[in-house]
């Protein structure tokens, strides 16, 4: 199975309203996609999501099409900085574990 870990650092707080927007349309489209779970956290301008699919072709086919590509395309309207970690694993990371892996491994898009 594979996990996805994304860490999402807005420009402002005022970027808030724009995130939740498009995380909503996002969560949708996961769960037609057949994503296996889906979780987010954060506070203030730091955000968390963490997906897990069957296999790395599920994960890619749902980050390159829908409302998770339209997002990605106005990311660098909304975020200071992007990083994602894919794993390999059977069971999701705790938040803890998650956001100390993803802040260490991430890959880093900068805007």
């Amino acid at each position: 199975m594979i996990i996805t870990i994304t860490l999402i650092k807005l420009k402002s707080p005022l970027q808030y309203p724009s995130l939740v927007f498009n995380y909503l349309k996002i969560m949708k489209q996961a769960k037609q996609a057949s994503c296996l779970a889906l979780k987010s956290t954060g506070l203030w301008t730091t955000f968390y999501t963490m997906t897990m699919w069957d296999s790395m072709q599920q994960m890619k086919k749902f980050a390159q099409s829908g409302s998770h590509l339209a997002a990605v395309k106005i990311s660098s309207r909304l975020a200071s900085e992007i990083k994602i970690l894919t794993l390999e694993q059977t069971v999701l990371l705790t938040w803890k574990e998650a956001k100390e892996k993803v802040n260490k491994q991430g890959k880093v898009l900068l805007y």
